[in-house]
């Protein structure tokens, strides 16, 4: 499987508002570094998919990032 996967936390007035949050993930020995624009309203467990943004070789794998709100 060449999907990766990660988290963003989430304040809750960042969730209820949207918000633009720095992020990063690791992809093999690969620290990345994003940002990530987050909608007003988002909620637990929303799942956000950018594709082409994981592993590579033959069609690239896709980085999935879940909200996670609050503490």
């Amino acid at each position: 499987m060449k999907d990766l996967y990660s988290e963003i936390h989430l304040s809750e007035e960042e969730a209820a508002c949207g918000a633009e949050k720095k992020t990063e993930y690791r992809k093999g020995r690969e620290k990345k570094e994003f940002v990530l624009e987050v909608s007003p309203g988002v909620i637990q467990g929303t799942k956000t998919r950018l594709t082409g943004m994981g592993f590579r070789g033959g069609v690239p794998g896709d980085l999935l990032i879940t909200a996670k709100i609050g503490d």
